[in-house]
């Protein structure tokens, strides 16, 4: 019976031709998207999962209010650590440290930036981590050793056994060995804790393991049956009497789950986060592809039904029973679901470079597409071939054979269900085009926001250790080389700017009042000009006067209003020591426009040892030009390679790379949706015409035009796209909504991207109508009136 089946089934496959490669087409897609979801979502789901204690291992965070939000980090002062270790011994087995940086590594002709991360002895005992060779508990008991990872004994020692041998590195201008004592197994994709060198905690500079220096992340192994939020109550305690700088309002010190750190990117922390939304909104995305095929299936089954009715009658004439025509029908829809996966199998093998490239990933389908996994996806393929056939079969089964036969049989229901489908099918489609339509106008609106400084021809220098290594003037004598050249109008150092990791917050004192959260930024003198910050009032910091770096602040309009009424000139703050405002400048945006612009000051602290980079304003007539005197500069004072430049307009563009990749995964799920939509369309009024041939024929005889005949056959799909809109709108309005919200500063929601998507959807969905139409209007009535 089964062959029978298949026989049946494979012969209506290649007798409908257009039909079986529109349902083909549809599934294929809809299961090439659902390939590459579960990749993905299967891969970002796996972090941090191979640790064989995760379970008990917590990260310490931080979290306070910051005048009318709130805001959390992880990035924790040093001395935290063994101050955890001895209040809760009996709460948490291990305490451990990690401070992340990178270093210069050198062994012989040799040389490589590598990142290296710093920590305690406990390191090994709470994460599982494998050494390939060493002790680790051993390992790092000497302050000059270091453990290397495959990559990097691979990068400089080849085949050769680097144990025993010595690697040098710079820091703080001088020259330092250590001793490899451990080659560590590469770090897994899915790992949080990111590493190519590790090296004892001892190393890291006692001016960075301070309880000002927030810079180091703070894991904890809890002892078994040890409640969170229970140890979390003792904590208030622990602060009141161990914290000595509070710098926020209500502060407070949480857990968070190992589990949870990859996905909580609102943590500001040295490693690295996404958001989950994200996956879901993946996971959305892909469930209406499949569904949306699922429903071209159904609704071209339904639309051919006046066209099987006949064969079904025939087959309950001669014996069939009603099961077995149904058993027939889902037989057909496995078998084209079937067909569909190997297509689109191939088809998600031929997109994952485009879509690893769209989520910044390096999947593939023979690392994560195992045999759990290869027969999860292939059971969800019969699932989606039953679940699509169901409702077609029992409809198509329940004919009267009497009824067909005679020509009586009416469809109503199938008919009304059918066009429910469609709607639904279109609604979905328009809801994806509007989110990608208002997801543009936003992403256009961040690009193009005056940021209150300008970001134009702004080169950010980094690798400043290199000249730092050179001593305390280093710095000085690549930049005054630098302002030499015509092209470059201005040099200044900075700590951080326009970024979402890391920023330096405290507390500022004024007139007895303490105003939390306010962001601090170290700059030389040439910091406002170079960035062409307006300075709306008082002066900028001067060479001149030598007080300023110690007792001059300058800061913006939104610290200027928080500190109460008058002129804003004049008035001393006290941060670490008292300081008086020479300056007011403009409100600019430090970080993303996620967030609102904060209470800011700028400390002139030409010295400071910390800046990260230069930022150069170069001239726009010659700028690679430009560029290769700078490198040429880099060489000749560091006599060495490396230079490295990145424009600062597009680091801005890089805190909205999420948002635009995920911009991009949407209009290619549009594309998809509404080309789908399209087939089912194009299926259904092929099916409309074969239908009504002799119609159509009789119509041109009496005198219709094709205009006439396309208004005929297109009709009825402007009054479902039309409903399917009105469906759509309010499902595109809060789930824009619910995005933007995430934005400080955004666009409004207006009815201009709703009208242009319903607009949109029409004109695709007609235009692919009218292909049949204009063909059967075409057709010789003579020959319509022959068809049956």
């Amino acid at each position: 019976m089964l062959h029978n089946y298949l026989t049946v089934a494979y012969r209506n496959l290649v007798r409908y031709k257009v039909y079986s490669a529109i349902n083909i087409t549809g599934l294929a897609i809809g299961i090439a998207f659902c390939i590459l979801t579960f990749l993905y979502i299967r891969h970002e789901w796996s972090f941090d999962a191979f640790h064989e204690k995760a379970d008990r291992i917590y990260r310490v965070y931080n979290r306070g209010e910051v005048g009318e939000g709130s805001d959390a980090s992880a990035a924790m002062p040093g001395p935290l650590g063994p101050a955890l270790a001895e209040a809760f011994p009996t709460q948490m087995q291990h305490v451990v440290r990690i401070y992340t940086t990178s270093r210069t590594l050198q062994y012989g002709d040799h040389s490589s930036q590598e990142r290296v991360i710093y920590v305690d002895p406990g390191f090994w005992d709470v994460f599982s981590f494998s050494l390939i060779t060493g002790d680790p508990t051993t390992a790092l008991d000497r302050k000059d050793t270091i453990i290397i990872s495959e990559t990097v004994a691979q990068k400089f020692f080849g085949n050769t056994d680097p144990m025993g041998k010595s690697i040098s590195f710079t820091r703080n201008a001088k020259i330092h060995q250590a001793l490899i004592t451990g080659i560590v197994k590469d770090t897994s994709e899915t790992s949080s804790i990111q590493f190519d060198c590790i090296q004892s905690y001892e190393n890291v500079e006692d001016a960075l393991n301070t309880w000002n220096s927030n810079n180091t992340s703070i894991y904890v192994l809890l002892h078994n049956q040890v409640r969170t939020e229970d140890l979390e109550k003792l904590f208030p305690p622990f602060l009141n009497r161990s914290w000595p700088i509070i710098i926020w309002e209500k502060q407070e010190m949480k857990l968070q789950p190992l589990a949870n750190v990859h996905f909580n990117p609102n943590i500001r922390a040295p490693e690295p986060a996404t958001d989950p939304a994200y996956s879901y909104i993946l996971l959305c995305i892909t469930a209406l592809v499949l569904f949306v095929a699922c429903v071209n299936f159904m609704t071209l089954a339904l639309g051919r039904s006046a066209s099987r009715a006949r064969e079904i009658g025939i087959r309950k004439v001669v014996g069939a029973h009603k099961p077995q025509v149904i058993v027939q029908f889902l037989t057909e829809s496995v078998l084209l679901s079937l067909i569909a996966f190997v297509i689109g199998l191939a088809l998600s093998e031929l997109l994952l470079p485009l879509f690893n490239n769209l989520m910044a990933q390096k999947l593939s389908l023979v690392a994560h597409l195992d045999g759990p996994a290869f027969a999860s996806i292939v059971g969800l393929t019969l699932i989606v071939g039953l679940l699509a056939g169901t409702y077609p079969a029992f409809v198509l089964s329940g004919f009267m054979p009497i009824q067909v036969l005679k020509g009586r049989l009416k469809i109503v229901s199938a008919g009304l269900f059918s066009q429910f489908l469609v709607v639904f099918q279109i609604a979905m489609s328009a809801i994806l085009l509007i989110c990608a339509l208002i997801m543009t106008s936003q992403l256009d609106y961040l690009r193009t926001k005056p940021l209150g400084f300008d970001s134009e021809h702004l080169i950010a220098v980094s690798r400043l250790s290199k000249l730092r290594d050179l001593g305390p003037k280093g710095i000085e004598t690549y930049q005054n080389a630098l302002l030499s050249h015509h092209a470059i109008l201005g040099v200044t150092q900075i700590y951080h700017m326009m970024r979402n990791g890391y920023q330096s917050r405290g507390n500022v004192v004024h007139d007895g009042t303490s105003l939390s959260g306010v962001e601090v930024f170290f700059v030389d003198y040439d910091f406002v000009p170079t960035l062409d910050i307006k300075l709306i009032e008082g002066r900028n910091y001067s060479r001149d006067l030598a007080t300023d770096p110690t007792a001059s602040v300058i800061i913006n309009q939104t610290l200027a209003k928080q500190l109460g009424p008058g002129p804003p000139l004049g008035k001393t703050l006290k941060f670490f020591d008292d300081m008086t405002v020479i300056g007011v400048v403009n409100d600019f945006h430090f970080r993303s426009l996620h967030h609102k612009i904060g209470p800011a000051l700028l400390k002139c602290d030409p010295a400071n040892q910390y800046f990260s980079r230069l930022l150069i304003r170069v001239r726009a007539d010659d700028i690679p030009g430009t560029l290769s005197f700078m490198k040429e500069q880099w060489e000749a004072i560091t006599q060495s390679s490396g230079f490295r430049y990145s424009f600062l307009d597009e680091g801005i563009d890089r805190q909205y790379r999420t948002e635009e990749r995920w911009h991009r995964l949407i209009g290619y799920g549009t594309f998809f949706a509404i080309f789908i939509a399209c087939l089912g369309a194009f299926g259904l009024t092929a099916l409309a015409v074969t239908r009504r041939t002799k119609e159509i024929g009789i119509r041109k005889i009496l005198g219709a035009s094709i205009t006439n005949v396309v208004h005929l056959l297109s009709r009825e799909f402007v009054l479902l796209v039309g409903i399917a809109n009105v469906l759509a709108w309010p499902v595109a309005y809060w789930a824009m909504s619910k995005w933007l919200s995430d934005f400080a500063y955004r666009i409004e929601l207006g009815f201009g991207a709703f009208v242009l998507g319903g607009v949109l959807t029409l004109l695709v969905v007609i235009g692919t109508v009218s292909l049949q139409a204009v063909k059967a209007a075409k057709m010789n009535p003579v020959e319509a009136l022959r068809y049956e």
